[in-house]
C-alpha cells in the first residue's frame, strides 16, 4: 500500500506550541508535543507520504492528491474531514500577489500559498495587529470595518462546511478517476448530521466512531481532556496510537 495523507494539523503530529510550557528547545533541537502523526502506521507494510497542513483544510485537498498521484503514485488516500479554512489563509498585504510579477515557476507560485496560513486565532491577530497600507483600504474607519467583516466570514460554520462539503466531494471523484481508494475520518469536524453527508462519502469507507462522536468527543468521553491532549486542542501520542490501532489502521488493512 502506498499511503497518501491529507488533512489538518491534527492529521500532522510534530504539534509544537512555543506559548505551551510543554515544549523546549535545547541546542536548537525543538521538541515537539507529538511524534509525526505517520509514525503510527508504520510496520505494517504501509509507504507513507504525509502531505496534511497545519492551519489548513480542505481548500488544499484536491492539489494534495495531484501531488501525491504524480510524486509518489499513492494508491490509497486517509482523508482528514475537517472544515474549509481559506478564509483563514487569505493574507492582505499585496507583497504576496506580486510574486507573480518576480517568479519564473508556477510550482514556485503554489508553493507560496502552502505556506502562507494560520489558524482562527492567529488569523485574528492578524487582522487586529497588522499594518495595513491606508491606500489598500481607505479611511481609518473603512478599515476597521472590513476587519470586522473579514473575522465574520472566516468564523461562518454554514460557510466553511459547505466549502468543505464541495471540497471533499471534487476529492473523491478526482480519486475515482485516479484509481485511488480513500477512507475517511474525522477529529473534530463531524458532518454526519447533515442530510447530503451519507451522498458525499457513499463511494468511499468512513470511519465513525461510536455512536457517532467524531475522534475528540469519542476519547475525551472515554477518559478525558488531560489524558488525551497534549496541548489545547491535540491528541498526544497515546491517543494517536490507540486511535490508529482500533479504528484506522484495522479499515486500512481490512482487519474484521
Amino acid at each position: 500500500m502506498i499511503l497518501g495523507i491529507v488533512g489538518s494539523s491534527y492529521s500532522t503530529g510534530r504539534t509544537y506550541n512555543p506559548n505551551s510550557p510543554y515544549h523546549w528547545t535545547r541546542e536548537g533541537d525543538t521538541h515537539h508535543l507529538a511524534q509525526p502523526f505517520e509514525k503510527w502506521f508504520e510496520g505494517n507494510g504501509i509507504d507513507i507520504f504525509n502531505s496534511a497542513m497545519p492551519g489548513k483544510g480542505t481548500e488544499h485537498y484536491v492539489n494534495n492528491v495531484i501531488y501525491l498521484k504524480k510524486t509518489h503514485d499513492i494508491d490509497t488516500l486517509l482523508l482528514e474531514v475537517v472544515n474549509n479554512r481559506s478564509e483563514l489563509n487569505v493574507k492582505v498585504r499585496t507583497n504576496k500577489y506580486n510574486k507573480i510579477y518576480e517568479a519564473t515557476e508556477i510550482n514556485d507560485v503554489v508553493q507560496s500559498v502552502y505556506h502562507s496560513g494560520a489558524g482562527m486565532y492567529q488569523h485574528e491577530a492578524h487582522l487586529n495587529t497588522s499594518f495595513l497600507e491606508p491606500l489598500q483600504f481607505g479611511t481609518e474607519k473603512e478599515q476597521k470595518c472590513w476587519k470586522q467583516y473579514q473575522l465574520s466570514i472566516a468564523a461562518s460554520i454554514p460557510m466553511n462546511e459547505f466549502w468543505s462539503l464541495v471540497d471533499i466531494k471534487q476529492t473523491i471523484d478526482l480519486c475515482k478517476m485516479l484509481g485511488i481508494r480513500v477512507v475517511a475520518w474525522n477529529n473534530r469536524w463531524n458532518m454526519q448530521h447533515l442530510p447530503v453527508w451519507d451522498s458525499v462519502i457513499k463511494d468511499i469507507e468512513y470511519i465513525s466512531f461510536p455512536n457517532k462522536q467524531d475522534a475528540y468527543n469519542y476519547y475525551k468521553n472515554k477518559y478525558s481532556d488531560a489524558k488525551i491532549l497534549c496541548d489545547v486542542c491535540h491528541f498526544n501520542d497515546a491517543t494517536n496510537k490507540e486511535m490508529v490501532d482500533d479504528f484506522i489502521l484495522p479499515v486500512l488493512l481490512n482487519r474484521e
